[in-house]
């Protein structure tokens, strides 16, 4: 067995990615520490992207600009300001230039005002610096998926507290304790924070009929959330219209989320159906029930019998879907995400959907030749499968499990502020939720769990990366400004003390906090990292990496 080069340089440019990522948002943070500094005529000795020992860099003034060993950090080296306190005869031992630096230019004979200053500074460019992100992110595009922009329950276990209580699949969710849903997500955090406490759900079923239901979250044996036992529906939106199709006559649009065809409810077992209903009714009208921003409408199509390949469907020039029992043996050599390359020998391009289309007729055999996925100890290989035609009932889409949120400049500048908002508000709600139990601890991810959840996100697109980039700026910025020793809320909360004793804390009391607050941090970076090597054991497990 051999590693497959390909994989692990798509490895290591992984790895690269996220420590780029992180210098950026460090460099931006200790930007800001250093700005302030250097407002107030503070003495900066270094300004460093980097921990450990100095690579490569340059001095001009004062300061020295650096790239140091280690990239997962940076900080700003101002006279008198020390995360481990030392004494001024160690610090000016330790660097003895700084030893002939006025005392009106040492950060600890700063006032209030100027320490709080430089303090918040830090923590203020990372929450600034999402603002920018977020609008670049909406003018290029971010890939949402679909079953998140709706509140309709799905599935509803067996046995669970929301069967019991008379939830059925197909009712939507308007309001949760009185307080508006629009998105499963709002539904699921509000769930998942009151656990054995009552919640009131407010639901509409598809005759329009309204009531209330009062049912009390609670732990599975199969979840390590609190949950009512209630599923998403697991819709989807139609990401392409293919022209001079039935679809392209009707009024449908890009982006329309599928509630329901022909009167069925919205459920996961109904719309499982879909493809298959539509297969089946060549030439017979079929209603489409759909949302489009927000709002409920119906359209009218007749599917038209098209070849089609049997038991296999093609998304963008990949496989997205296989059907074992219909394509038998040929199956094994097929994985969704492989490419089609070929078609009939031909090499296929960009717009292989449509080709299919206009290529293939039934009866026939068709040969696709497929550019399997690499893995970590597999080499990329080209298989050629025969596979049937025959003919099916097309409306002329291409279904996908996301949507596009795409805006002009104005417009992507109003839903990044909306976003950023959002994602101040939930970052908060999560710091008290994880402080006042209801959240727990295995909700936390470290730097394994960011570094994945970045790396999956580019296959959602760069909009949809850099609004991560964006919630975790904010979630830097926020945490940053937490009152516990060693993190820039710490010495803020020192700065006030000392001034409220006007004077300072003793070096031991100093000491001790500083101690106390490294261990602290060391303690949840560790219980983070732990979830983080549970959830990559159970995406390798392919039970997914966040459960």
């Amino acid at each position: 067995m051999h590693m497959n080069a390909e994989a692990v340089a798509g490895f290591v440019i992984n790895a690269a990615r996220f420590i780029i990522l992180l210098g950026v948002l460090v460099f931006v943070h200790e930007l800001g520490h250093f700005l302030a500094a250097k407002l107030t005529n503070v003495y900066v000795v270094r300004l460093s992207l980097g921990f450990g020992r100095r690579l490569i860099g340059f001095k001009r003034g004062e300061t020295d600009y650096c790239v140091s060993a280690i990239p997962l950090g940076g900080y700003v080296k101002m006279v008198g300001q020390e995360d481990m306190p030392k004494t001024q005869e160690e610090a000016e031992r330790a660097e003895p230039e700084i030893s002939n630096v006025p005392p009106e230019r040492r950060f600890d004979t700063q006032s209030t005002r100027t320490k709080l200053l430089i303090g918040f500074a830090g923590p203020f460019m990372n929450l600034v610096f999402a603002v920018p992100v977020l609008w670049i992110a909406y003018m290029i595009g971010i890939n949402v998926p679909a079953f998140t922009q709706q509140t309709y329950i799905g599935a509803v276990t067996p046995g669970s507290p929301a069967e019991e209580a008379g939830v059925r699949a197909g009712q939507r969710v308007l309001s949760i304790n009185e307080q508006p849903v629009e998105t499963w997500e709002e539904v699921q955090l509000t769930i998942m924070t009151n656990e054995d406490s009552p919640v009131t759900l407010e639901l509409e079923d598809s005759s329009g009929n309204i009531r209330d239901v009062t049912v009390t979250p609670r732990q599975t044996e199969d979840s390590k959330r609190a949950t009512i036992g209630i599923d998403p529906f697991i819709t989807v939106a139609i990401g392409k219209i293919l022209p001079g199709m039935p679809a392209s006559q009707s009024g449908l649009r890009e982006n329309d989320i599928i509630l329901g065809y022909d009167g069925q409810e919205p459920t996961n077992q109904n719309l499982s159906n879909l493809v298959e209903q539509v297969n089946k009714s060549a030439g017979r009208p079929m209603t489409f029930t759909v949302l489009r921003d927000g709002k409920m409408m119906e359209f009218t199509l007749t599917p038209r019998e098209k070849a089609v390949i049997s038991g296999l469907e093609i998304r963008d020039g990949s496989i997205a879907f296989i059907d074992k029992e219909v394509i038998g043996e040929q199956a094994a050599k097929l994985h969704e995400g492989d490419l089609v390359v070929a078609l009939n020998g031909q090499p296929t391009d960009h717009d292989l959907d449509h080709l299919l289309l206009q290529e293939l007729s039934a009866g026939e055999t068709v040969q696709l030749t497929i550019k399997q996925k690499p893995g970590l100890f597999k080499e990329t290989q080209e298989v050629v499968v025969n596979l049937p035609v025959a003919q099916r009932g097309m409306i002329g889409v291409i279904f996908t499990p996301d949507i596009i949120r795409q805006y002009g400049p104005a417009t992507a500048f109003v839903h990044s502020l909306e976003a950023y908002g959002d994602f101040v508000s939930l970052t908060m709600k999560t710091i008290y939720y994880l402080v006042s139990g209801k959240v727990s601890t295995r909700e936390m991810a470290g730097p394994i769990g960011i570094a994945f959840l970045t790396t999956e996100s580019l296959k959602l697109g760069i909009g949809y990366y850099l609004k991560l980039v964006a919630l975790i700026t904010i979630n830097l910025g926020i945490l940053n400004l937490l009152p516990i020793p060693v993190l820039d809320g710490g010495l803020m909360l020192i700065a006030v003390i000392d001034s409220v004793r006007r004077k300072p804390l003793e070096e031991r009391y100093l000491l001790l906090l500083q101690r106390i607050g490294l261990a602290f941090i060391l303690f949840l970076v560790l219980i983070a990292t732990y979830n983080d090597i549970l959830r990559v054991i159970n995406h390798f497990l392919g039970r997914g990496f966040i459960e």
